[in-house]
């Protein structure tokens, strides 16, 4: 089995009882674009709004204002979020923030009997990209996703600290 070494990204930390495992967010030129134009959308939708007669909002101008502030929300998600696992030995606790983000999770420890990552490759259109999701599988066959990373070695990386810190042998495939 192959030895991940830290990325620059992912921090540890030992706590009263276990480790904390702390990985920054990247902000990448797509993040600027998408909130760039969240802020574009409402700006745009408030200059309608000042400059013209009309006191009623039409269909077509809901767009910009539900958009708008979900675009902006998303950007200052991933320039100010990192996502925490928090392990000891009774629980796995994962924690994204401080913007409020849906993933978070608190897996009891002992329901873990195998850890996991899955190398996907999704498409669109114009690209092709690689995600690595971390997955608990836990004593009941269900299958947890812990987080997903862009890159292999942050995903080995996660994986092979959560399998050592909880004690779970590793992988000989």
């Amino acid at each position: 089995m192959k030895t991940y070494r830290p990325p620059k990204d992912i921090k540890l930390r030992n706590i009263q009882g276990g480790v904390e495992i702390t990985r920054r967010w990247s902000l990448k030129l797509d993040d600027y674009f998408i909130g760039g134009a969240g802020l574009l959308l409402l700006i745009f939708e408030l200059g309608i709004h000042l400059f013209t007669s009309s006191g009623t909002i039409a269909v077509l101008e809901l767009v910009p204002i539900i958009l708008g502030p979900i675009m902006v929300y998303y950007s200052l998600g991933h320039l100010f979020n990192s996502t925490q696992f928090s392990v000891t030995m009774s629980t796995l606790t994962v924690r994204k923030g401080p913007i409020p983000w849906h993933g978070n999770r608190v897996v009891s420890s002992a329901d873990v009997v195998k850890l996991g990552v899955r190398g996907e490759e999704r498409r669109s259109r114009r690209r092709t990209w690689n995600s690595f999701p971390v997955i608990a599988i836990l004593k009941d066959g269900k299958q947890v996703v812990l987080d997903t990373f862009e890159k292999e070695d942050q995903a080995g990386f996660l994986h092979q600290e959560l399998e050592r810190r909880l004690r779970i042998p590793p992988q000989t495939d």
